[in-house]
């Protein structure tokens, strides 16, 4: 529910910068998606059956270094975004103009002057900050594994639950057939142009 809630309110860059309710909701289904997956790894360390040793020194290692840490960077991420909102709200009760932002025209409100609206802008910091605190998880996940495995006289055992790899083979594969035919659903789906490249590039996909 979390995750299709993000997902829903993905849009184009300039549409997610500052005081945006699409970013403010992504923001929150993000820290909602992050507490329930704490919720399940404690559930998971204290009743898991199986390897009692590993699974209770990954859920360790994961909420100390990956859920806890990324829940508190969705956490900036989300007073940024609140502070931008209370920003505009007592802007339009004020004769000044929106903070860090300068007068602006049209009915643009994303319009700061800038000839090129993709160019990284304060309004993106929240963004940012997810975008940081996701890579840092990945990096983190990386460097843990790369030392478990190198480290010979390391039982793996002890830091990571062995990888079940047939499954993951399996589950990977569902994953990669769902996101092909994803991704040629929403070729198809959008207004088509009776050109030739159109179809080149879809029918290629």
């Amino acid at each position: 529910v979390f995750v299709g809630t993000a997902v829903a309110h993905v849009s184009e860059i300039k549409f997610l910068r500052e005081a945006s309710s699409a970013a403010l909701a992504f923001i929150v289904a993000i820290l909602c998606e992050g507490l329930m997956h704490l919720g399940l790894t404690v559930e998971t360390y204290f009743k898991a059956e199986g390897d009692r040793e590993s699974i209770k020194s990954q859920c360790l290692r994961d909420i100390k270094y990956k859920i806890l840490p990324y829940i508190a960077v969705v956490l900036s991420a989300l007073a940024v975004e609140i502070s931008f909102h209370f920003d505009e709200i007592a802007d339009e009760y004020s004769s000044g103009s929106r903070r860090l932002a300068g007068d602006y025209g049209g009915d643009d409100p994303y319009d700061t002057g800038t000839t090129d609206p993709y160019r990284w802008d304060y309004g993106d910091l929240p963004l940012t900050l997810l975008a940081i605190g996701y890579v840092f998880n990945q990096v983190l996940d990386a460097i843990g594994e790369w030392r478990a495995i190198v480290n010979d006289k390391l039982d793996i055992r002890s830091r990571f639950v062995p990888m079940n790899v047939e499954m993951t083979i399996h589950r990977y594969g569902e994953w990669l057939l769902l996101m092909i035919g994803e991704g040629i659903l929403s070729l198809l789906i959008v207004e088509t142009t009776p050109t030739l490249s159109h179809y080149i590039i879809t029918t290629s996909c």
